[in-house]
């Protein structure tokens, strides 16, 4: 098994580690253009080997999968691996909240009253999800990520959308933290 690491930076490293970037961000203006390098494409900094969940299974095993794996959301993949939605914490929430989430006014009613009553994945499960391609920039992920609220994009590639990795918003400051 990998045994990955994790390195606290104390308070003060962090203080100095942000002064250093202030100075070099005034001293030298950026381009206009910049063209993009192979370390700022998202293939470059997503996650390998991502923990997916399927259609069928049951809520309460994804459940168990997200708790045991420590995510906080998937992608749903079918057979041939290909990305049918992405299920998230934030689903599980909605499950709970009940009828308190529900209004009658809403365009989304009746799917909201389905997917808060549904057993399954799919039933929870945002369907037609967000993807990126692997050789999209960092900075363009970071756009759409922001634009769309989204904590995660399932990376693909091809035209079947096989899911190649995952781009997390912790991915995202690493990329950030790594450029400095």
């Amino acid at each position: 098994t990998t045994t990955t690491t994790t390195r606290y930076n104390p308070p003060h490293r962090l203080a100095k580690h942000t002064r250093k970037h202030t100075r070099l961000t005034q001293q030298r203006a950026a381009p206009a253009r910049m063209s993009a390098t192979r370390v700022d494409l998202v293939e470059a900094h997503m996650t390998r080997g991502v923990v997916t969940v399927t259609p069928d299974l049951s809520l309460a095993d994804a459940a168990a999968i997200f708790l045991d794996s420590g995510i906080s959301g998937a992608p749903v993949v079918d057979d041939s691996g290909a990305v049918v939605g992405v299920l998230s914490q934030f689903d599980f929430l909605f499950k709970e909240a009940g009828s308190l989430t529900l209004s009658l006014a809403s365009a989304t009613y009746q799917a909201d009253v389905c997917k808060m009553l549904g057993e399954t994945v799919r039933s929870a499960m945002t369907s037609d999800p967000i993807t990126i391609a692997g050789s999209a920039t960092m900075q363009e992920a970071a756009a759409l990520m922001v634009r769309k609220r989204l904590n995660r994009l399932p990376v693909v590639s091809g035209d079947e959308g096989e899911l190649v990795g995952i781009l997390s918003t912790r991915d995202v400051m690493r990329h950030v933290i790594s450029s400095v």
